[in-house]
């Protein structure tokens, strides 16, 4: 999308002689880019951190079962 508000406003500025307006739809674009670019690194950074949450926290839950026998079985929970 924002190629093609770019492209746009080239059109406004080169062809139609608007340099106003095509400076307001250039904004406009790249202003929406960062904002979704914004909310996608910050949800990208909580997913991360979550993940990583998620395995400090599996990691830690190892239950040892001691048989009666010689050998013994560790069962790992994730």
């Amino acid at each position: 999308m924002l190629g093609f508000s770019l492209n746009v406003s080239v059109f406004f500025h080169e062809i139609l002689d608007l340099p106003v307006e095509a400076r307001n739809i250039a904004k406009q674009a790249l202003d929406s880019a960062y904002h979704v670019r914004t909310s996608i690194s910050g949800l990208i950074l909580w997913t991360d951190d979550m993940h990583k949450r998620e395995i400090s926290r599996s990691s830690t839950s190892i239950l040892r079962i001691e048989s009666h026998e010689e050998d013994s079985h560790c069962i790992y929970l994730m």
